[in-house]
């Protein structure tokens, strides 16, 4: 787990343990607003993954772009095939 990974799932588990308990104190309720402003901010791993593979295009190297695709069961890349109506 990365650390940006590790913050993001820090911060969601004090969340949801903070949301179950009982009774919330003020303060509760301003770290609860302070954590979800906290995870919005931090960047989910689809977003850096398409900004990797932007940067990745962008400079001509597919290599690990096509590792990452040699992972996707086929019916998914066949579905996005068929979306772009490719053999139509």
């Amino acid at each position: 787990m990365t650390g940006y990974q590790s913050k993001r799932a820090s911060a969601i588990a004090r969340l949801e343990a903070l949301r179950e308990s009982p009774s919330l104190s003020v303060r509760d309720e301003i770290e609860i607003s302070r954590l979800e402003e906290a995870v919005d901010q931090l960047p989910d791993l689809v977003d850096l993954v398409m900004e990797q593979i932007r940067i990745d295009i962008e400079t001509g190297d597919l290599t690990a772009l096509e590792e990452l695709l040699g992972h996707v069961p086929e019916d998914i890349l066949q579905g996005y095939l068929s979306e772009l109506d490719v053999g139509a």
